[in-house]
């Protein structure tokens, strides 16, 4: 699938799993601020639900799909992934937004 050229919107759901709550906050809080740094990173941030403190999510805007795809392969993310693996349940729930105009 070619990358599109216009922004690009991501939302993506992550639920800790039991009694991993501060850990998973510490892991995102350090990937939230290491990509402050990545080329064409228009937003990133992360939230923690308030009545189901185990749920996570994501809200990031990037320039273009290329940029979304060289933060993907940076070594901060994959190193957060790769931790992830152990304090989140299952695979995250990402979708792809685009700005309705």
């Amino acid at each position: 699938m070619s990358q599109p050229d216009f922004p690009v919107a991501v939302t993506a759901m992550l639920t800790a799993r039991p009694g991993s709550e501060a850990r998973a906050a510490e892991l995102i809080a350090g990937i939230v601020a290491a990509t402050q740094r990545h080329e064409g990173m228009l937003r990133y941030e992360a939230q923690q639900q308030l009545d189901a403190p185990r749920n996570f999510t994501f809200i990031e805007q990037w320039t273009s799909g290329a940029t979304l795809d060289a933060h993907l392969a940076t070594p901060e993310l994959l190193t957060f992934r790769a931790a992830a693996a152990e304090v989140f349940e299952g695979p995250a729930d990402v979708r792809l937004w685009r700005l309705v105009k």
